[in-house]
């Protein structure tokens, strides 16, 4: 079928009146009490239609070929007063013998646009309205909590629904220096070319790794020139790792402050999930929770696993489980895990070419052996095979996703 999506002229609000009051038998039988609904009128939608145009507020009118009103949206400032500064779709219809034609999306769809300066837009729906509700959520809003009581004959309970219109967050907890590459990179670099606001988290300090050892032992390697005679404390072996790690991160396009180092991490190999999901929450802190993707890596239960990658999967989920976040995407860890058979992975990410050019960009800073300036590569030393397995190819295996 054919139909236009314009503004509403005064000549046609008597066929927007038609389309309200017709909907509304359409739609709230069942929901409202018989008597009121019985007693609502054509010419008492006629006089609000009338009257919401000459207070002057805006409203799109869906016409047919000939010119006939079949749905309608009127949108406008928030009325609720502390979201003044928000938008909202005071009303949307669309006679029932086109439901299915995509009127209402397109509706939806043209209200939103010219909303498109608002923060975020909701919406207002009847308590047990699923079809409206499922409409609603397709159109990306999510219940924000809010409702209402209104009289419509009888008491009935509306329920506020909520669209952000904000960049969505995507929140990497890497439970050690070179996690956020070897396990995270691809889908790190795809998240930030998508163009969503991404944070790498580092949830240990990573001294445990028997590479500082091997570091100040004195001998040598095929690596790199120069010897192993770099005895470091724990702590300047910590901070050689998040030199990496933060070079690393800034090669695959993270901005610097949203590489994130917390002070209350934990030292390597005790990462414990409650702890693991305080970093969590605090690291979201301050985000709409509908706005934020939480993505590490997966519990692994077939073969042994880090307990500090054990931690932050079992730490995200929590996470979704409080509803402090949207979604969770958990990888398999890519070297170590491949997945035993009949294994459902949903997604192997693989980097285009650009990406690639990233991914070996970071990879390299792990290999940088310059004592001079702090970096002696750790990443190297410490898990060499992985590297270069790395290097042969990147990808990420997305295991997890709620």
């Amino acid at each position: 079928m054919t139909y236009t999506i314009r503004d509403a002229k005064r000549e046609d609000l008597r066929g927007k009146a038609y389309v309200h009051w017709q909907s509304w038998q359409e739609t709230y039988a069942g929901l409202v009490n018989p008597a009121f609904l019985a007693a609502r009128t054509q010419e008492a939608s006629l006089k609000y239609a009338e009257r919401a145009f000459d207070i002057g507020y805006p409203s799109l009118i869906a016409v047919d070929e000939q010119d006939r009103a079949i749905g309608f949206a009127d949108y406008g400032p928030c009325r609720d007063a502390e979201d003044a500064d928000d938008g909202e779709v005071y009303a949307i219809y669309v006679l029932r013998d086109y439901h299915g034609a995509g009127v209402g999306p397109a509706l939806m769809t043209a209200a939103l646009e010219r909303l498109e300066d608002r923060r975020k837009v909701v919406v207002w729906v009847l308590q047990g309205n699923e079809r409206a509700i499922r409409f609603y959520q397709k159109m990306g809003f999510r219940f924000d909590g809010k409702q209402q009581t209104i009289r419509l004959g009888t008491d009935v309970t509306e329920l506020r629904m909520t669209l952000l219109r904000e960049t969505p967050v995507v929140f990497y907890f890497s439970p050690h220096q070179d996690d956020e590459l070897l396990n995270l990179g691809t889908a790190m670099c795809q998240d930030i070319d998508d163009g969503r606001e991404v944070f790498c988290v580092l949830c240990t300090d990573g001294g445990a790794s028997g590479a500082r050892r091997l570091i100040g032992n004195g001998g040598t390697c095929q690596w790199h020139e120069g010897a192993h005679d770099h005895p470091l404390t724990v702590a300047d072996f910590s901070a050689a790792r998040d030199r990496e790690f933060t070079a690393s991160c800034l090669a695959m396009g993270l901005p610097p402050d949203h590489i994130i180092i917390p002070a209350d991490r934990a030292p390597d190999g005790r990462l414990t999930a409650e702890h693991a999901a305080e970093i969590m929450r605090n690291a979201v802190k301050g985000f709409p929770a509908e706005q934020v993707t939480v993505k590490t890596l997966a519990e692994v239960t077939w073969q042994r696993q880090n307990p500090d990658h054990t931690a932050v999967a079992r730490a995200a989920l929590r996470l979704r489980e409080e509803n402090a976040c949207a979604a969770v995407e958990e990888y398999l860890e890519t070297i170590l895990f491949p997945a035993p058979e009949g294994t459902e992975i949903f997604a192997t990410l693989t980097p285009d070419d650009p990406q690639r050019e990233r991914l070996l960009a970071a990879a390299a800073q792990y290999g940088r052996w310059e004592p001079e300036n702090g970096f002696y590569a750790v990443g190297r030393h410490s898990v060499w095979d992985e590297f270069d397995e790395f290097r042969r190819e990147q990808f990420s295996r997305l295991l997890v996703r709620l």
